[in-house]
């Protein structure tokens, strides 16, 4: 998809117009993104309004306070999710690709010093959050959809917690086999499903045209003013709203900024502000209906095929948000911020789709949880939200940070854009942190302890690399130490996989003292994670030979991209005698032990925990089994 996003990019460019096909492939593109990107936010008004007016909350569902929710309904969609995001933080590309470790990279390049460390420890944080709302948008989603039920069958209540758990069940057992054609139907089940929005909602209004007030944003303004304290509780309702704006910039690699405004601008927006408004009016007409304002829309006999279509597109945002977990997962691997998993590619054709068997299995046993534990989508909705206001407030500082470094706005130019943008967001995660004791706990922590994981992992791997760093011996020393002994040669071509390129690892040492010589032909490969999504095929392999028949092999992957160092090696042809089809592969699997102890040695046990589990190097870089040894070694961190 990236691939087909950037042509049409450039040809529309080189051209000074867009021909058809151009614009063909982006209405393509525009129609992929309703499926995959704004199943979230669409899915929304199954539950974001009926919340607001909730007791729970303290609304009366009278003119006045229903007009003025409504306004702060409408007036956030408009400044977080048009504004910052396809505005302004979409702007932020790096080489195409969107998210938060892509925004973290950007701003790496932005700054120096200390403020790095900062930069890193914010995307790391936000990462956790957004793993966190993976747990939530399944649970949430679904739950809203199957209790539409209850409307014309009071006595569904029964059977609402048990119909989820059956349809997310069905919805991580078809992971293993992926989504590419399942995904060919979301983005028109989407398209009809915004149509049945805006078609119920437009319904509602020309009954009740009084509910177009709530347009003005004054009514907000006066509603805030009137009654801060009730404000403030609905906000955290209102975040319920554009919880998944930040999938647009997540997936902006995939479907590029054009589509995913236009879709945004001409489809979901006037769909889910219609909705909102009609259940306004609804309201308006009977405040009783408050009580399930969205499928009280349509007629009663319509309400099974709405439920029926609500739950088809709550599974679509379930996909979205398990798709948007799986591509976060290969990035923080890539980066070494967790161990290696097993990643599969479900398509030939599109990089993107991608399943992480791990994560699966990981998230399923958390949604199940999570549906049992709080059994309905309004008990949910107090966990949910915190999670999403935090990664958002995180994106908006670090766009500061590019904007101010890479963009060059001045000081002036940043505040009157940016830090309105910082208050919104502030304002927001206020509103939402008041509900930790209503269950904001638990978003909080699964972010936490995600957060910790990471932490452990990334303390004990640096560690681990610096004892290992220690014992290793310089690559150039060992070469002119080759070139001196004239050693015998063994039969056969091997590669030794080694952290630094400037080291060869211990086990090439030590076979080099045993034979007495190396391999007839030899090569010490070390891959690296750079900091941006892609790496170009000129880029790819930087080969030097240091000794005759001893070459040092550097390998560069993108963090987006998955492994296949077999195939990279053969494209970049090392000369003879090298033998690549016969070549073995000689790998390290050391095992970890603990010396220290209190906290940090509690978080490097934890580390060990993981590296005995995590996926073997070979196995994530697609070497062949049958040609590789493995060596053991204790190493004491």
């Amino acid at each position: 998809m990236a691939s087909t996003d950037q042509g049409v990019r450039s040809t529309a460019s080189s051209t000074g117009h867009a021909p058809a096909a151009t614009r063909t492939a982006a209405a393509g593109l525009a129609l992929g993104a309703l499926g995959v990107i704004f199943g979230d936010i669409g899915t929304s008004p199954l539950y974001a309004f009926q919340v607001a007016l909730s007791p729970a909350v303290g609304m009366r569902p009278v003119r006045d306070e229903v007009l003025g929710v409504l306004s702060m309904f409408i007036w956030s969609l408009i400044i977080v999710v048009t504004v910052k995001y396809v505005f302004v933080v979409m702007r932020a590309d790096n080489k195409g690709e969107g998210g938060v470790l892509a925004l973290q990279a950007l701003a790496d390049r932005a700054i120096a010093g200390r403020r790095r460390a900062f930069v890193a420890a914010a995307a790391l944080v936000a990462l956790c959050l957004f793993c966190a709302d993976a747990v939530l948008t399944p649970s949430i989603s679904v739950l809203s959809s199957v209790e539409g039920l209850e409307v014309t069958w009071p006595g569904a209540s029964r059977i609402v917690v048990p119909a989820a758990l059956v349809i997310l069940t069905v919805l991580f057992v078809i992971q293993r086999w992926g989504t590419q054609g399942i995904g060919r139907l979301f983005g028109p089940v989407m398209v009809v499903w915004f149509g049945v929005l805006g078609l119920l909602g437009a319904i509602s209004v020309a009954r009740t045209p009084e509910v177009l007030l709530a347009v003005d944003p004054l009514y907000g303004a006066r509603f805030m003013f009137d009654h801060p304290a009730l404000a403030f509780a609905v906000m955290s309702a209102v975040t319920l709203a554009f919880t998944g704006c930040e999938t647009l910039y997540a997936d902006m690699g995939h479907f590029g900024r054009r589509p995913i405004a236009g879709a945004w601008l001409f489809v979901v927006f006037p769909g889910v502000v219609l909705s909102y408004l009609g259940q306004g009016a609804l309201v308006l007409r009977d405040p009783a209906m408050s009580a399930n304002p969205f499928f009280n829309l349509a007629p009663a006999a319509l309400t099974i095929p709405l439920v029926a279509l609500a739950t088809v597109a709550t599974v679509i945002a379930s996909q979205a948000v398990i798709s948007g977990a799986y591509s976060v997962t290969r990035q923080a691997i890539q980066l070494g911020m967790l161990p290696r998993m097993q990643v599969l590619q479900t398509s030939k054709t599109i990089r993107g789709q991608i399943t992480v068997p791990v994560i699966t299995a990981l998230l399923y046993v958390a949604v199940v949880l999570t549906v049992i534990g709080f059994g309905s989508s309004a008990r949910l909705s107090a966990a949910y939200g915190l999670a999403v206001v935090g990664t958002m407030a995180i994106t908006t500082v670090l766009t500061l940070v590019i904007a101010r470094g890479t963009w060059r706005w001045s000081w002036l130019r940043s505040a009157l854009v940016l830090l309105p943008l910082i208050v919104v967001d502030l304002a927001f995660l206020s509103a939402n942190v008041v509900k930790i004791a209503h269950g904001a706990w638990f978003s909080l922590g699964l972010g936490v302890v995600i957060l910790i994981v990471m932490l452990a992992w990334q303390d004990g791997r640096r560690s681990m690399l610096k004892v290992l760093a220690r014992e290793a011996v310089d690559a150039r020393e060992f070469a002119e130490r080759v070139v001196r002994d004239g050693g015998a040669r063994v039969p056969g071509s091997a590669i030794y996989l080694v952290a630094s390129p400037s080291r060869v690892p211990r086990a090439l040492v030590r076979a080099y003292g045993r034979h007495g010589g190396l391999h007839a032909a030899t090569a010490i490969l070390t891959v690296q994670t750079v900091d941006t999504p892609l790496v170009e095929d000129e880029q790819r392999v930087e080969l030097e030979l240091l000794a005759p028949a001893f070459w040092r092999v550097l390998v560069r992957y993108g963090f987006a991209e998955s492994p296949d160092v077999p195939a990279t090696i053969a494209a970049c042809g090392i000369p003879a005698p090298f033998a690549l089809d016969e070549a073995v592969y000689v790998v390290g699997h050391d095992v970890v032990t603990v010396a220290s102890g209190g906290v940090r040695g509690l978080g490097r046990r934890v580390f060990g925990f993981l590296h005995r589990r995590a996926q073997i190097s070979t196995d994530f870089f697609g070497i062949p089994p049958e040609r590789t040894v493995t060596l053991g070694a204790l190493v004491e961190i």
